[in-house]
């Protein structure tokens, strides 16, 4: 029974469910379009073409909600793809089963060989057409929850109307029209009140740290440290908020608390600034990575100080070369520590802050810190002494990523803020 909250078996139960429903109904509707066309050379590829489309389409609106639901993004290309590759995909099967197969056996073992031939051949061109409409901007569309929840919501609502009435078929055609224009609203209402507001996600990497700040679907990361997932779980938060590039990227150290995923962030989302001490060992690694990239740019963070994001980044960094991260947007301020410090030595205007990320319980006199929320990025293990440590020092409104997971906090330029916890 446990099996059906598996969103693999979800997402099968519901896209078997279109293709039986709604499927037929589709080719019917498609056919009429091009039903006076006589000529058979014609009918027949449009056939393949629309038979393709309805199978595409009845799966992809049965299985929206799920998709939607559990990884916050929809493919707005599917269709197109699916198309373009259903049918060299069943080729590229056969043909490689072919040529797994008949290897095994000497007398027809040469046969294989242009099996393998055509099946490698089919696997490039559905790479390169799956690569080509992936790198296009709008082929994922972000979708927040809550437009889902709502939707959602009122569609059963709609529906349960339509039942108990039994009035007339078009009831049922005037829910799904209604339904369709509520989704539309509350995706773009989202939208307008959400743009222009800055969101400052502590992602759950275990014991480390990694700070994404996203606005309008721009963004720049304070270290991308945590365990050997973290790579996943930052590039799956940037994904979702529809983020290609980043601005910029701060690594206040090269170990693994700070920085155990910036190689491959590098390389995949290209920073076009990368501010890091020239220091530790990984330092040629960083390099390596930097060197697969074309624009970006590598300066010391000792004390640097830019702009991003309508914002404003400093470093402070002390005579023992501990980095810590300073940003403010408007009336909103982040402060981010270092692995180890002391509070005291920051300059004032740091020292009063709305958000304070920390990952370690080496801060001396962060009694010294005045923060409205404080988010404690690391393990299970380390946090009841670092959360100890905070409310001795009247930190009261504390979060966790070991217990929250990733914690958002959502704010605009007059200082107002709000805290989601993600799970």
């Amino acid at each position: 029974p446990y099996a059906a909250c598996d969103v693999g078996l979800q997402l099968s139960v519901a896209a078997t469910l279109g293709l039986i429903l709604l499927t037929p109904w589709l080719r019917k509707f498609f056919s009429q379009c091009y039903k006076n066309i006589k000529s058979q050379y014609i009918k027949k590829p449009l056939d393949l073409v629309f038979g393709c489309l309805s199978d595409t389409l009845a799966a992809t609106i049965f299985t929206f909600p799920i998709i939607v639901n559990a990884f916050g993004v929809f493919s707005a290309v599917a269709p197109v793809v699916n198309i373009l590759c259903v049918y060299p995909a069943s080729i590229f099967l056969s043909m490689g089963i072919f040529g797994i197969v008949l290897p095994g056996q000497p007398i027809i073992r040469s046969i294989a060989a242009p099996f393998v031939f055509v099946a490698e051949k089919l696997a490039g061109y559905i790479f390169n057409v799956s690569q080509l409409f992936a790198s296009l901007e709008f082929a994922q569309v972000p979708i927040p929850q809550i437009c889902v929840t709502v939707w959602v919501s009122a569609t059963l609502l709609l529906f349960v109307v339509a039942y108990c009435m039994r009035k007339s078929r078009k009831l049922y055609r005037v829910c799904a029209a209604l339904s369709a224009i509520i989704f539309v609203f509350s995706l773009m209402s989202y939208r307008i009140i959400n743009h222009g507001m800055l969101k400052t996600a502590v992602i759950d990497v275990d014991d480390g740290c990694a700070v994404a700040v996203v606005k309008d679907n721009r963004a720049f990361m304070i270290n991308c440290g945590g365990n050997k997932l973290s790579y996943i779980d930052i590039s799956n938060y940037l994904d979702n908020c529809a983020v290609s590039e980043l601005e910029l990227m701060l690594l206040s150290d090269l170990d693994n608390k700070a920085s155990r995923a910036s190689d491959e962030i590098i390389v995949d989302y290209n920073p076009s600034v990368i501010l890091l001490p020239s220091y530790g060992e990984r330092i040629d690694n960083f390099l390596h990575a930097v060197g697969k990239t074309k624009t970006v740019k590598l300066y010391n963070l000792t004390n640097a100080q830019c702009n991003v994001l309508d914002g404003e980044l400093q470093v402070f960094t002390d005579e023992y070369e501990n980095s810590w991260s300073f940003y403010k947007f408007g009336e909103f301020s982040l402060l981010v520590c270092p692995w180890k410090g002391d509070a005291q030595k920051l300059p004032e205007h740091m020292k009063k802050c709305d958000l304070l990320i920390i990952n370690s319980e080496k801060i001396d006199n962060l009694d010294k810190i005045s923060a409205e929320l404080t988010v404690i990025s690391t393990d299970t293990k380390h946090r009841l002494e670092i959360e100890m440590m905070c409310r001795s020092s009247g930190f009261e409104e504390i979060y966790s990523t070991d217990i929250s997971g990733t914690v958002v906090v959502s704010s605009r330029a007059d200082g107002q803020f709000t805290v989601k916890e993600e799970g």
